[in-house]
């Protein structure tokens, strides 16, 4: 139901019923408005209201005819009549044929007097903006807002990058206005304007006026006694022919209004700026479909291709505009291969602004209007991934011609030019590339710069800050530097790989090595994915941060769930340290691998290696987390006497360190050690430890915490309150790629829900834990080992062996589907029936 945002009560008719009165009601008194409106000249604010209902409900025919009386009655003839067509059109698609009522609605607009004839005896009526050849799509807030602007200031700009679609939203806004201004609304294109000299002709020539004399005097005397609105459009490159015209009529005709659209602001007092991005993903998405459907290709909403067709063309209009005609000779897949040449992707429209033609004429024209310390500045910056920092920028591009001290009046300018976007980040002052610019501006740079400095200065630069990150991360100011770390991740990975492909050896090794901790507390495991090209330059350089790099690549193989794989990575990386100190990365995997294989004394002893080896490199961080580690591991061997005086001196550690995941571990562990002796001391501690990870963005103990919290309270508390927190503890270790601590957690998901009676869903899970789940040991084996007895006692053997044969089939994704779907169903099924298992 279209506009009632009811679909999650659909099984309830009473909640439907009110829903759909609710509407109704709405509808009816947006039509009585408008029905008070229609002799006042306020109708045309009811337009959009109209508009609006006839969308959500487009057989309303009452609505439509009011639409048609609104639209004729605010002078616009051309829409009145083309909403009686659509009413038409919608109603014979059902069969029904319009009322009477609605052929004299269409009659009267039909007899509209054309507009008055202005009084420079030109015989030109009063307005010229142009109409619409397709349908407008989206941007409903930047409608809005502009509409907002426009009722209240004297001079608004438009401003954004070529192909956003600056000179569509003016037009769509000006069409939308409620109450068009008395002597109208006059668009004047500057694109084809080539010196600012031939600006005062050009608006003189839309107005009607002769362009002998002095054209300015006569514009402004022109628009001084009339209440008129002047699109100037594409004003980027004739601003100085502008500014004296615009500031002219704004002095000596106050009843005068101005709408620009420009790459660059005018910087005329009194100018109001509207910022114009790109299309949100829905938008874009939407105008992609509208466009390739009207190019004669049928596509559906929910195609894949599409949407990631929208991704890479950025939301910008006219690069969907450009694309999607081509859906009409090529099929979507060779369309989405064609974008790899995007910048040079060609308009099929016949259309004489060459500027417009393709991408990179639209990006030639900002670029040659650059200085050239601006050119240098834009080129640089195209090594730059994600948003960048005002230091990054200075230490990156000045170099050469371009001096640092410049680089802040630089930026502000490309800013200016909208071919940077600046980007809020805290206190920080960052900025961004559309791809599409940046992919013109890097070839640009590779043309102008074939010896690679600007992309060794910013290998140099993002391995310095890799080596801050790392020392950051391991103190008391870790959530910070982890934040950082996150905003530069782009910049870390691209400065790391292209580092290596130009034999910067030395700086594509440090960066990932530096990582390390990021793998480890924060599951960053992509981490590990993109340190792996690294390896052979750590190789080639046999370098001393190989066993680092090495040690990072093995934690993604851990948290990956590919434990031999990690071993072997691990075991290579403390083989080529030898007993250096770089040698404590590699033992430490491994302590961590021995969590999850259940060998505990080998873990004790790699621990032992860790401290030993942390303290020789003053690592203070790893070393007071391998004594935690060392503390747990004697704990689940039962060692309790031994752990307890080590939890002690590991508390003191993680206090000396000032690090808050440490002191999340350490509550954590005790937590853990009096989870079966005392559980009511215990999961306040573990709730505790969550909450610390939690704020820290620690998301390894925040996980296990809650997973240890949720598991006590199921098995010392209310199975019930634990379904309500189990699914997030499903999706933590899902949505971060880490199987090796999924697979517990679903081992523990087959108890509760054999405790709450969902004995067919714990069926399924016990197959797919049986080829994908890893090893069992311990008491977790045996309580597994009685869900299994207790399900084939329920549900008898066959029923079982179909029941696990479904769970084998199953990948890990589709395994975690399964358990959440499960834990939904068994949550509405036990509060459905309180006290009562299902």
């Amino acid at each position: 139901m279209a506009g009632i945002g009811v679909r999650e009560f659909a099984d309830h008719p009473e909640v439907l019923t009110a829903a759909y009165r609710l509407e109704e009601l709405r509808s009816a008194t947006t039509e009585r408005c408008a029905l008070a409106l229609l002799k006042s000249s306020g109708v045309g604010a009811m337009v959009p209201h109209l508009e609006e209902l006839v969308t959500r409900q487009p057989l309303r025919e009452s609505a439509w005819i009011l639409l048609v009386r609104a639209l004729a009655r605010a002078g616009r003839k051309a829409d009145a009549l083309g909403a009686a067509r659509r009413c038409r059109r919608q109603l014979r698609s059902v069969g029904l044929d319009a009322q009477t009522e609605l052929d004299e609605a269409e009659q009267a607009a039909h007899d509209l007097q054309a507009p008055a004839i202005d009084d420079e005896g030109r015989g030109r009526t009063r307005g010229n903006l142009p109409s619409p050849v397709s349908a407008f799509v989206g941007r409903a807030a930047d409608l809005i807002e502009l509409g907002e602007r426009l009722g209240r200031c004297r001079l608004v700009t438009l401003v954004g990058p070529g192909g956003v679609g600056k000179t569509r939203l003016a037009v769509e806004a000006l069409r939308r206005l409620p109450v068009v201004p008395a002597d109208g609304v006059w668009a004047c294109d500057l694109g084809p304007v080539g010196r600012d000299e031939a600006v005062a002709p050009a608006i003189s020539d839309v107005l009607g006026l002769p362009s002998s004399g002095d054209v300015h005097e006569r514009i402004t005397g022109f628009c001084a006694p009339r209440r008129l609105l002047l699109l100037l459009d594409n004003c980027e490159h004739v601003l100085d022919g502008i500014a004296p015209i615009v500031e002219g009529v704004l002095r000596r005709a106050p009843a005068a209004r101005i709408l620009a659209t420009s790459r660059e602001p005018l910087a005329v007092d009194g100018e109001q700026l509207v910022d114009v991005g790109p299309l949100d993903t829905a938008d874009a998405v939407a105008l992609l479909i509208e466009r390739i459907r009207a190019a004669g290709r049928p596509v559906t909403d929910d195609d894949e291709v599409i949407r990631r067709l929208s991704r890479r063309l950025e939301g910008l209009p006219l690069a969907i505009e450009m694309a999607a005609p081509w859906a009409r000779t090529m099929s979507l897949h060779d369309l989405d291969q064609r974008l790899h040449h995007r910048l040079d992707l060609r308009s099929t429209r016949r259309t004489p602004d060459d500027r417009h033609r393709t991408l990179r004429a639209v990006l030639e024209w900002s670029h040659r209007r650059l200085s050239p310390p601006e050119q240098h500045l834009f080129r640089r910056l195209s090594v730059f991934r994600g948003s960048f920092s005002l230091e990054a920028a200075a230490a990156v591009a000045g170099w050469g011609p371009l001096d640092v001290d410049r680089i802040p009046e630089l930026l502000r300018e490309l800013v200016q030019r909208s071919l940077l976007v600046p980007v809020t980040a805290g206190q920080q002052s960052r900025f961004r590339m559309l791809e599409t610019i940046a992919e013109y501006a890097d070839e640009a740079r590779v043309r102008a710069e074939p010896r690679h400095e600007t992309t060794a200065r910013k290998a140099a630069y993002f391995a310095g800050l890799a080596d801050s990150i790392a020392r950051g991360l391991r103190g008391p100011g870790e959530t910070r530097w982890a934040r950082a770390a996150e905003l530069e991740m782009p910049n870390l990975r691209s400065a790391a790989h292209e580092a290596a492909a130009i034999g910067r050896d030395d700086e594509a090794v440090r960066i990932p090595a530096a990582l390390y901790l990021l793998v480890l507390e924060r599951l960053r495991s992509d981490v590990a994915m993109w340190a792996r090209p690294c390896l052979r330059s750590a190789e080639r350089a046999r370098h001393p941060l190989l066993p680092a790099v090495r040690a990072v690549v093995a934690l993604g193989e851990l948290q990956g769930g590919r434990l031999h794989h990690a071993a072997l990575m691990a075991r290579w990386a403390v083989e080529a340290a030898g007993d250096t100190p770089e040698a404590r990365f590699g033992h430490h995997v491994l302590c961590e691998l021995a969590f999850a294989t259940g060998r505990q004394s080998e873990g004790v002893r790699h621990a032992e290696d860790v401290i030993r080896l942390a303290d020789d490199a003053d690592d203070r961080y790893l070393a007071a987390h391998a004594f935690g580690n060392r503390c747990l591991l004697l704990g689940y061997a039962g060692e309790h006497d031994r752990a307890r005086p080590l939890l002690v001196e590991f508390r003191h550690r993680a206090r000396a360190v000032g690090s808050p995941t440490l002191q999340a571990t350490a509550d954590y562990i005790e937590g853990e050690l009096l989870l079966d002796v005392h559980p009511a001391r215990a999961i306040p501690l573990l709730d505790r430890a969550m909450a610390t990870a939690t704020t820290a963005g620690s998301a390894h103990i925040a996980g296990a915490a809650r997973l240890s919290a949720t598991t006590a309270r199921a098995r010392h508390g209310d199975p019930r309150e634990a379904l309500r927190s189990f699914p997030e503890a499903v999706r933590h270790w899902y949505e971060r790629g880490d199987w090796t601590h999924q697979w517990p957690t679903l081992r523990n998901l087959v108890i509760l829900l054999t405790e709450t009676g969902a004995h067919d869903a714990a069926a399924v899970l016990l197959g797919g834990l049986e080829t994908l789940g890893g090893r069992m040991f311990g008491e977790e084996r045996q309580r597994v080992d009685a869900a299994r007895t207790a399900v084939v006692d329920r549900l008898g053997p066959g029923a079982v062996a179909e029941l696990v044969g479904r769970g084998r089939a199953m990948d890990g994704q589709e395994l975690v589907g399964f358990a959440l779907t499960s834990l939904d169903a068994c949550q509405a099924l036990n509060s459905s029936s309180p006290g009562t298992g299902p």
